[in-house]
């Protein structure tokens, strides 16, 4: 099983995951990067910075002229949480730019911040911070179940579609999009 490309979504409605809140774990939306034997990588895509989170990250930003707009600012996961990363529609790219896929691509530096906010930016972007990994069999774990805190599996996964990026219901309207599907599997049986 290859996920790179797809989209993971968590099977939690509650901010509860191991006994503790996990802000991670709840009603998110993962874009899985990078998945091979060695590991995976992913950003989540849905998981807004905390005002606080906010305030901060744009007065260091104000020290160096730049501004970013609130509703703009992810979380991205729970690794390199300092790191920004870009990901944007496919109109802008500079020579800090990955093309991830047909939708979108990531640009690190703050070439891209500057560019934002002249207008010469993307038409479509979230600025993250963090992303997320996995260890070896660990992602395939946590989509099966069967570990001690985790009997049922935490995630859904599901081939990547452009209407989940840039869409602040994105974890509703894809988990509609499973029910509906696993409906249509069930009642298609009968």
């Amino acid at each position: 099983m290859n996920l790179s490309n797809s989209l993971l979504f968590s099977v939690s409605r509650e901010r509860i995951a191991s006994g503790y809140t996990d802000p991670l774990m709840t009603q998110t939306v993962v874009y899985v990067y990078h998945h091979s034997a060695d590991g995976a990588s992913g950003y989540v895509i849905n998981l807004p910075m905390t005002k606080a989170a906010v305030d901060e990250v744009n007065h260091e930003l104000a020290f160096k002229g730049r501004y970013v707009n609130p509703n703009r600012l992810f979380v991205g996961g729970d690794r390199s949480l300092t790191q920004g990363y870009v990901l944007h529609s496919n109109d802008y790219s500079n020579e800090y730019t990955s093309n991830v896929n047909s939708a979108f691509s990531i640009t690190q530096g703050v070439q891209v911040l500057d560019d934002i906010g002249m207008g010469r930016g993307p038409d479509n972007h979230q600025v993250n911070f963090g992303f997320l990994t996995w260890a070896p069999d660990e992602l395939e774990t946590e989509i099966e179940g069967g570990t001690l805190y985790n009997p049922s599996g935490r995630w859904i996964s599901r081939p990547f579609e452009k209407k989940y990026m840039f869409n602040n219901n994105a974890w509703q309207e894809g988990v509609d999009a499973i029910a509906q599907d696993r409906a249509k599997e069930i009642l298609g049986k009968f």
